[in-house]
């Protein structure tokens, strides 16, 4: 301050001197000083908030004394410091100039009054016009462009971007505007140094750079993208909108642009580059279509397609962007009677954006299919997914085989493999509905068996025996009427559901339409033409039964009373039905006593030569909580009946596993076997099940065996072949029940690598007589084959001395033991186990 005020004293009188000397240059060169020594109290005064315009008094004091001293250059003086206020106007707003011209103003007043009193009225309007003007005027145009660049400063900030200008020409060519520094975290310092920016750039980048170089070099505008180092070490996506500036004479003089942080649009966009591969690589017909006009279903034009949709559609992509989607594929959407309805549908997805699923038929393309070959159709499955901006993503996949496959699969499990009839599942499906639908009264119901038909197997052999069983199905197809259900149940068993409607009368017309077509001998090869005749049982709701499930078994009741009178057919008579009422008691029981865990098993012990137990045979029984324990001849037929065998059977594997884990945890390394019914054996998703049942038991290798009867391995040779190996994998032992009564070959047993053959009961009792040569002869060809032997119904221990001497590998029967519950077979083991202590 006081330098300040010494040389506002010098400057005094130096004007003093000048003004004497009458040099005016003085004057000026005065003011000059002035306005600089004032810019800076201007500054100040913008830092400390205003006040500081309170340390203009030297210059307050200068202006004193000039008016004081000069009068007569009063009028050039307030000239003078009113444009010095103007220049304060515009640098510093009028704030600022309003506080300074205030201060100013008290020396004015007084060296107006002191020296040039007769005109201060003027002079001193001058000044305060000139002020007003210049507060009200510049200050406020100053502080409005302020303002301005201060909002446009802070939009730049919000928006994060860069604003810069490089001048080849210039001495400072580097000019930036924006949040350089908090978007890089570095100092302004460090970007306004020529170079420092090419040492941000990622090493993998600087080629990319390189290129953009040249591209400033020939005047091109461009746009370019890299990677850009932070002060923290880490790189974020850069991009730099660039445009050249040029000379008036057209020559590049520099550039100009911005600059932001495109992170987020750099992963979108290599998330759109990847999902596009995506999509041209998936096996999917992808196909893109806008809706031009929303109020016309028909305007849906394709914008692209994938390459896996011009293999499904036989097309090139030129033939279908750019068309109406459904002029592209008339076959879908004009040819088709459901294709306007489906075109709607697609159009209402782009409109709305919802998504929806469906399936329709086309005729295959032409082309695809061979001359001479039927045209046949495709199936495709649709996927209509709605986009933004009245879009849609279409996705076809043509699902031709697989539904094929499916109808298939579904006539298998519904159908009989050898007669092409429908099978049992599919007739119990039937009741089942008509038993729901109670506008249905009256159901008749047939059972057919063929009369010798064991005879035919026998003497020509199984293969004959298919034929046969093939010829009197297509005769029974003819014979009846279009409506009603023919089913083979099994073996030579049939049976026919007349239409709902029909009575006892359209019964007996049945059975004589199935008499009459087995009246001509049926050809089984060129050589042999077999006579087959049939025993028929019909019964009808209601006059017969109450329930479907009654209906069936007494139409098969109704047939053995037909077989044993020797009649062609026979009506349902109460008095044939010796067991009828406990019959429909278990039958009505049977569901609810498996589901309710009252069939259990019990185990009949086998021995080895030493007596020692080495397995045990599991038998169901049914633990009625009124009719005590139920043997199995009782509701085994049952079982079939109501189509129960499935759950049954899984039953029965679930104890048998449990009781085989219960013994080895005991130290018992015995195994338990269960049996298996022809029909068990031919539902491949039953084997299926109790494969993965003994799979996840992890019991030791072999620990379960399931017994199967000649009469089942010859019943459907490659359904059971498959069944055996399904169950051989997963570590079932194999035997073969009541061995010796069929007609096994040694091949088959050999395919099949059974592991263990139980000699029928019948040659086990010769044993008694003295006749042991059929006996000797199973052991010594099961031991050949490397299987071992067991022999049941061992009702004697004589019986047993004999076995031991023909070395037979293990017995069972009640001279052993009779089937016992799990606890008693346990406490028959432990007692075992205590006496070899």
């Amino acid at each position: 301050m006081v330098v300040r005020l010494f040389f506002a004293v010098i400057i005094s009188i130096t004007v003093l001197f000048l003004d004497i000397a009458r040099f005016h240059t003085g004057l000026v060169v005065t003011c000059v000083v002035l306005v600089g020594m004032n810019a800076a109290l201007a500054r100040m005064a913008v830092d400390r908030g205003g006040l500081g315009v309170l340390s203009a008094w030297p210059e307050a004091i200068a202006i004193g004394v000039w008016a004081a001293l000069l009068p007569d250059q009063m009028w050039a003086a307030v000239t003078i410091f009113a444009g010095y206020f103007a220049y304060v106007a515009i640098a510093f707003g009028r704030r600022v100039v309003a506080l300074m011209s205030g201060v100013c103003l008290v020396p004015i007043v007084i060296g107006v009054v002191v020296g040039h009193p007769a005109q201060q009225g003027a002079i001193l309007s001058l000044y305060v016009v000139m002020s007003l003007s210049a507060i009200l005027l510049i200050g406020h145009a100053a502080d409005e462009a302020t303002e301005v660049r201060g909002d446009f400063e802070a939009m730049l900030d919000a928006l994060d971007v860069v604003l810069w200008d490089v001048s080849i020409d210039k001495d400072e060519p580097y000019t930036l505007v924006g949040p350089i520094e908090r978007l890089t975290g570095l100092p302004l310092e460090f970007h306004r140094r020529q170079g420092s920016w090419y040492e941000l750039v990622h090493p993998d980048d600087v080629a990319r750079v390189d290129g953009a170089q040249e591209s400033l070099e020939r005047g091109e505008d461009h746009v370019l993208r890299y990677r850009l180092r932070l002060a923290d070490g880490n790189f974020v996506w850069w991009q730099d909108d660039v445009h050249i500036t040029r000379g008036a004479d057209g020559r590049v003089i520099g550039s100009r642009g911005f600059s932001r942080v495109v992170e987020d649009e750099m992963r979108n966009l290599l998330t759109v580059a990847q999902f596009t591969d995506f999509v041209e690589a998936v096996p999917f017909g992808v196909l893109i279509a806008e809706l031009i006009d929303p109020a016309d279903h028909r305007s849906l034009e394709i914008r692209s397609v994938n390459p896996s949709l011009c293999v499904l559609s036989h097309r090139e992509a030129s033939e279908l962007v750019g068309q109406p989607l459904a002029a592209a594929y008339p076959e879908a959407f004009i040819d088709s009677p459901e294709g306007d309805s489906l075109l709607r549908s697609i159009a209402s997805a782009a409109r709305s954006g919802v998504d929806f699923d469906v399936q329709f038929d086309v005729p295959a393309p032409i082309g695809t299919v061979p001359i001479g070959t039927v045209q046949e159709s495709r199936t495709i499955a649709l996927r209509v997914v709605g986009l933004q901006g009245a879009g849609v993503a279409l996705v076809f996949d043509e699902i031709t085989a697989r539904v094929r496959a499916e109808v298939a699969l579904a006539q298998r499990a519904t159908t009989d493999a050898l007669t092409g009839l429908a099978n049992r599942s599919l007739l119990l499906d039937r009741l089942e509905a008509i038993g729901h639908e109670p506008s249905i009264q009256h159901v008749t119901l047939l059972v057919v068996d063929l009369d010798r038909f064991k005879d035919v197997n026998d003497t020509f052999g199984h293969e004959r025996g298919d034929v046969f069983l093939q010829k009197v199905a297509d005769r029974f197809r003819t014979a009846l009427p279009a409506e009603s259900l023919l089913a083979r149940l099994g073996g030579d068993e049939f049976a026919i559901l007349l239409a709902p409607g029909s009575t006892i009368a359209d019964g007996i017309a049945a059975a004589h339409a199935i008499e009459a077509s087995l009246v001509e001998p049926i050809a089984v090869a060129p050589w042999l033409t077999l006579q087959a005749s049939a025993s028929v049982g019909i019964a009808s709701m209601p006059d017969h039964a109450d329930t479907v499930d009654a209906l069936l078994v007494r139409a098969d009741v109704a047939m053995y009373s037909a077989k044993r009178s020797g009649l062609r057919y026979a009506l349902y008579e109460p008095q044939n039905d010796r067991s009828s009422v406990r019959r429909m008691v278990l039958l009505g029981d049977l569901r609810r006593a498996i589901s309710s865990g009252e069939l259990v098993l019990h185990y009949q012990p086998v021995v080895d030569r030493d007596g020692v137990i080495v397995g045990a045979e599991g038998l169901v029984r049914w633990q009625h909580p009124e009719l005590g324990l139920v043997f199995p001849d009782e509701f085994i037929e049952l079982v079939e009946v109501g189509s129960l065998s499935h759950p049954l059977v899984l039953t029965v594997v679930r104890q048998a596993l449990q009781q085989a884990r219960t013994l080895h945890a005991m130290g018992f390394t015995m195994g338990v076997s269960v049996n298996l019914t022809p029909r068990d054996l031919c539902d491949a998703e039953l084997i299926r099940t109790v494969a993965q049942l003994v799979e996840e038991a992890r019991l030791p290798h072999h620990s379960i065996t399931v017994e199967l009867t000649e009469r089942q391995l010859l019943a459907d040779t490659a359904a059971v072949t498959a069944s055996v190996l399904a169950l051989h994998t997963a570590g079932v032992r194999i035997a073969i029940d009541d061995f010796g009564t069929g007609s096994t070959s040694l091949y088959l047993l050999r395919r099949l690598e059974v592991d263990e053959l139980k000699i029928d009961r019948v040659f086990i009792d010769d044993l008694r007589n003295g006749h042991d040569s059929v006996v000797r002869s199973i052991i010594e060809l099961a031991h050949d084959l490397g299987m071992s032997v067991t022999a049941e119904g061992v009702e004697e221990m004589s019986v047993c001395d004999q076995l031991r001497e023909l070395g037979c590998d293990r017995m069972q029967g009640f001279a052993i033991a009779r089937p016992m519950p799990p606890e008693r077979l346990t406490e028959l083991l432990m007692a075992a186990e205590r006496t070899l202590a």
